[in-house]
């Protein structure tokens, strides 16, 4: 089965969690990296693995990423 991916490896994103209360907004909000891999999830929908300016990796939906020049 072919997936749309809204971003392709390689493009520099930053995380952007729009609910406050999510226990990802204080560690991840804001973060800037990397996306280096992308791969289908269950029910048509794309994980982004990002490698963060900090080393670390996230894996994270679409809707909480925007490209940058950061």
């Amino acid at each position: 089965m072919v997936f749309l991916s809204v971003f392709e490896e390689g493009t520099r994103v930053q995380i952007d969690i729009p609910d406050e209360i999510d226990p990802d907004f204080e560690i991840y909000h804001g973060a800037c990296g990397i996306i280096i891999s992308v791969t289908e999830e269950g029910n048509n929908s794309v994980l982004y693995r990002v490698k963060l300016d900090s080393g670390e990796v996230q894996d994270s939906p679409w809707r909480n990423l925007q490209t940058t020049s950061k």
